[in-house]
């Protein structure tokens, strides 16, 4: 009953041949008297045989001839009418890649941040495109890939962002069933030549979805006497009296030349440096509001000679071989320089020891022994202060200008239908096929049975006679 219930007809209307086999079965079990009398004793006796229950038992039941004949016609009756199954669709599975930088935090004026007005305009563009029972991929820059069905979404925590936390690298999301949702338009880069080029190839089979949303005011820059804020779309500098930011150096092993590099950056950016003597102390350095925390390996453990460099300064000395723990949350380590086994410098990325990782508000340096660096004097320390200025963090609240600026209008486009999504797969010709054999097979068995009945009386009345011929 079930496989019935599953079954879709697509030519209904055959079922009207029906009519044919039913009218077959109403005339074969019709009693009607014979074609012709029979004279004499036999006639006596048939009149005898026809009153007897069993008789008419066995005249009103369906010739067995006739049944092969009833089943081809029914068989092919519902071949007629185009049954199929249809099979489950197939589910297409969509990827939102989602953009938690500050900038989609900031309020939007109808309301809302601008990542929730943006998620607002992709839940209706899968609501558009999409079929129930799809799934949906959820990217974003050091969060866990989430697969969730089409109705639900992610928590507010996976959707939070930090001051570190940084726009996806769109290029990677140019495929079918990719919507990028974001504030504005991604940044481009031009053409060789330097001419601008088409956002639309850029975009290529993927969609995108930008809320757009006006300039929002706000601090940009904080130094020590004074604010930098953005107000009314410029820019304004207020004079106030403000707690510096501070740097802590966590560690009992720490290079002299490193130390001494960490207090002149900290005095030209007019930070603080805090010494503490516990490095390993990740509870600290979790809760810690540092703008950033250099964090020196315990000397624990054999060391190993090292020679490395970057940006044109060179330094030997020693390094502990042990890699750094995993830091909070979103932060994730990024190798600024390595052991180079090979002796060759490809800016300290390559090589079998980390020496220097750094995170979002952390440095990790397995570098305990460090003589004076050699190569160009001001490469090192060029080299060190951009370290320092891409691992530290903002102070809170502050949002750089490009991120603050106004986004524009916003855009919506769709992407392309991923190859997965198809229509309904049929097997729309596995059974009418299996029911036309099956027809075949029950019109063979019925002709074969009509040969049957007409040639034995015929070849059995012809030997008859050849008995009588030959007495």
């Amino acid at each position: 009953m079930l496989l019935w219930n599953a079954i879709e007809w697509t030519r209904p209307w055959g079922f009207v041949a029906l009519l044919l086999p039913l009218l077959i079965l109403l005339l074969a079990r019709q009693r009607g008297d014979p074609h012709r009398k029979l004279t004499g004793a036999l006639e006596i006796w048939r009149r005898v045989d026809a009153q007897l229950p069993a008789a008419r038992g066995q005249r009103e039941r369906i010739p067995p001839g006739t049944i092969p004949l009833l089943a081809a016609l029914v068989l092919g009756t519902v071949a007629l009418a185009g049954p199929r199954i249809p099979l489950p669709p197939t589910r297409s599975t969509w990827t939102l890649v989602v953009d938690r930088s500050p900038s989609t935090h900031l309020q939007h004026e109808a309301g809302g941040t601008r990542l929730e007005r943006a998620l607002l305009e992709a839940r209706k563009v899968l609501d558009e495109i999409g079929s129930e029972g799809d799934l949906v991929r959820w990217q974003s820059p050091q969060r866990p890939s989430l697969l969730l069905p089409m109705r639900e979404e992610p928590g507010a925590e996976w959707l939070r962002g930090e001051a570190w936390t940084q726009a996806p690298t769109w290029s990677s999301w140019r495929e079918a069933g990719c919507i990028w949702v974001t504030d504005r338009e991604p940044t481009v880069a031009g053409a060789a030549d330097g001419s601008p080029t088409d956002f639309s190839r850029n975009l290529g089979s993927a969609g995108l979805v930008a809320s757009g949303g006006a300039a929002v005011a706000g601090p940009i820059e904080i130094g020590p006497t004074h604010q930098v804020r953005l107000e009314s779309g410029e820019l304004q500098t207020i004079k106030m009296a403000w707690q510096r930011p501070f740097v802590e150096l966590r560690g009992t092993s720490v290079p002299e030349p490193i130390e001494r590099m960490l207090g002149v950056w900290c005095d030209e950016r007019g930070l603080e440096l805090r010494r503490s003597l516990n490095g390993t102390d990740w509870e600290a350095i979790k809760s810690s509001k540092a703008a950033l925390q250099w964090i020196v390996a315990p000397p624990d453990g054999p060391t190993r000679a090292v020679v490395s460099g970057r940006d044109g300064w060179i330094a030997e000395g020693a390094y502990v071989p042990v890699s750094p723990p995993d830091p909070m949350r979103e932060r994730s380590w990024d190798i600024w320089l390595a052991d180079s086994d090979d002796g060759s410098f490809d800016n300290g990325r390559s090589g079998s020891g980390w020496l220097i990782a750094k995170a979002p508000g952390l440095i990790w340096s397995s570098w305990v022994e460090m003589q004076e660096p050699g190569g160009d004097p001001a490469a090192f320390a060029l080299s060190f202060g951009e370290l320092c200025d891409r691992s530290a963090l903002a102070p809170e609240q502050v949002i750089p200008l490009a991120e603050r600026e106004a986004a524009g209008g916003g855009r919506t486009a769709k992407p392309k239908v991923p190859e997965s999504s198809s229509v309904s797969v049929h097997n729309s010709w596995l059974l009418p096929f299996w029911l036309i054999v099956s027809c075949s097979l029950f019109a063979a068995l019925y002709v074969w049975r009509r040969f049957r009945s007409f040639g034995l009386p015929v070849l059995h009345s012809n030997t008859r006679r050849n008995r009588r011929a030959q007495n």
